[in-house]
Parts: C-alpha cells; sequence; structure tokens
C-alpha cells in the first residue's frame, strides 16, 4: 500500500481559500469587462491559461454560483444565500447590472465556456473572446477593433 499526501497546492472548489481566490478574480475580471480595459482583458486571458483546465471550469462554475445568486440580492434575499461581508457587498452593486445586461446572456456564456475547457480550448483565445461577449453584454454599442 503507497500512501498519497494530498497536494496542497490544488484549490478545491469547496475550500474557503479556493472561494476567496475565485471571488476576488471573478470581481476583478467584472471589473474590467464594465470597464472595457480591453489590454487588460488580454492579460487575464493569458493569466487564466496558465491554470489547469479543472481549476479553470472550476472558475467558470464558480462565475455561474454568483449569477445565480443575483435575482436573490435584487429580490432583497441575498441574506439566505450565505455569503461573506465582501461577497455580499460586490453583489448589491453587481446584480442590477447583471440584471440589465440580461441574466441568461451571461448563463450561456459561461456555459458554454464550461462546454469549451472541457474540449481543451485554447484557454487564452477562450477566455478572451468570453471577456469581449461579456463586454458586449455590458455595453452593446462596444466594438472592439
Amino acid at each position: 500500500m503507497v500512501r498519497i499526501p494530498p497536494d496542497r497546492d490544488v484549490i478545491r472548489a469547496d475550500d474557503d481559500t479556493g472561494e476567496k481566490l475565485y471571488f476576488t478574480t471573478f470581481a476583478r475580471w467584472m471589473r474590467l469587462c464594465y470597464s472595457m480595459k480591453v489590454p487588460e482583458l488580454i492579460g487575464f486571458a493569458s493569466e487564466m491559461a496558465k491554470a489547469g483546465r479543472e481549476k479553470q471550469k472550476a472558475f467558470l462554475q464558480y462565475s455561474l454560483h454568483i449569477l445565480a445568486l443575483c435575482p436573490g440580492v435584487i429580490y432583497g434575499q441575498a441574506g439566505r444565500a450565505g455569503t461573506g461581508k465582501e461577497e455580499a457587498g460586490f453583489l448589491e452593486k453587481f446584480a442590477p447590472i447583471i440584471d440589465s445586461a440580461g441574466l441568461a446572456g451571461f448563463h450561456d456564456l459561461f456555459n458554454t465556456a464550461i462546454y469549451h475547457v472541457e474540449r481543451n480550448a485554447y484557454a487564452p483565445a477562450l477566455f478572451l473572446d468570453l471577456s469581449l461577449k461579456i463586454v458586449h453584454l455590458f455595453r452593446p454599442d462596444f466594438v472592439p477593433l
């Protein structure tokens, strides 16, 4: 019998530090998309490409989790979601923007991205494309050059 110690570097989705890391990354990403900072989004895409496929999928699934909390925040049920103080503060400002941009559009984009990550899509192109589509949902008049 061979005993293999757990890998401490792997961030699990159910780990509190992993969720904190996912939250800060998601919040930064959404701020970049909303501000239409394309050069920084290119850097974000290459940064996400360095993470493994499973981490990318877990991050996108966490993003879907945050999006699922948005209607509850809008209708005053944010306290039931079990979010932290920092997460709740972000959601309070983020949820009205998501609602006006169309929650279904975000949901489709993230699910499609998960599908492509599972099929070994080229991560920098995938995350840059996803970012630009999110920018377009926030600002329909945005046309990247």
